[in-house]
């Protein structure tokens, strides 16, 4: 007969094998990973989870002066051309795993922390909030004017972080395109007609966020549940990866890399919505296209 303790256990360590993928020691995801462990880590992808990034490479450095890191960021096709040609071990990527162009290596994502992502518009834009529905037709181009949404009758530009390489593909209809969060800021802050997305933790004055159906986009309301528009942030593995590349991913998701990311202004793995977001942030391709 099977006790009730023993099954409570069997049924725990079986969650854990589903979700880690295999078991790992007490201590994986802790600095204690990068023991006996030296040389260089190339970290190279996208500018959204470097702040992340850069805290554990200083604490891994300073607790471990054999292990350097250096960052590599051209950009998520450029970051995902580095690590399929071996030229970085590790990738960081703000798109989830479908938003890449298959081939025939398989690279591993392994999700490290949740980023809470505001629409935003140029702040002389009279418009303050859109509905879930009118922001699905903005970011669709079936908006042409901000006076269809109570603003001035200026033509609307929706701006999509599109990044040649992967699987996204200019929308059907005429966009603007810019190629990092950056430049979506920038763009944002010179044109009064624009719209586009940004993380929470990116917003200020240059830019003024849009409430959705009267939610107002903070971190309060995200970890209320009244707010759910998100991506996943990924560090991501080649096939075989190095047991440097291997124990900065572990520890980027484990109790060190989690309490780093309510540090900088990620939200950690735990506080993701059980439901996904409301707007496709994670796969921009699909925000032109969702029907």
């Amino acid at each position: 007969m099977i006790r009730p303790r023993a099954l409570f256990l069997a049924s725990v360590l079986g969650l854990a094998v589903s979700v880690c993928g295999a078991w790992r020691p007490a201590w994986a995801g802790g600095l204690e990973a990068f023991a006996g462990l030296s040389g260089e880590l190339v970290v190279s992808g996208s500018e959204v989870g470097l702040p992340l990034a850069m805290a554990l490479a200083e604490r891994v450095q300073r607790d471990h002066p054999a292990v350097s890191v250096r960052f590599s960021l051209p950009g998520i096709a450029g970051g995902y051309k580095e690590l399929l040609d071996g030229d970085s071990a590790l990738f960081l990527s703000d798109r989830d795993a479908q938003g890449f162009v298959p081939g025939n290596r398989h690279p591993r994502f392994v999700p490290v922390a949740v980023d809470p992502v505001a629409l935003a518009v140029h702040p002389s834009n009279t418009v303050s909030g859109v509905s879930l529905a009118q922001a699905r037709d903005l970011f669709r181009g079936r908006v042409g004017a901000w006076a269809q949404l109570g603003g001035l009758d200026k033509s609307v530009l929706a701006a999509f972080v599109n990044v040649p390489g992967v699987a996204d593909a200019p929308p059907a209809w005429n966009t603007p395109a810019v190629a990092s969060q950056s430049a979506m800021r920038v763009a944002l802050t010179r044109t009064p007609t624009m719209a586009g997305y940004l993380s929470l933790r990116d917003l200020d004055a240059s830019v003024k966020p849009l409430t959705l159906d009267g939610v107002y986009p903070d971190m309060r309301a995200f970890a209320s549940g009244d707010y759910r528009v998100y991506r996943m942030l990924y560090a991501v593995l080649p096939e075989k990866p190095s047991p440097l590349a291997q124990a900065f991913a572990d520890c980027l998701a484990g109790p060190v890399g989690q309490e780093l990311a309510h540090q900088v202004g990620y939200a950690p793995l735990e506080a993701q919505p059980r439901e996904p977001s409301l707007l496709p942030v994670g796969l921009p391709d699909l925000m032109a296209r969702a029907g």
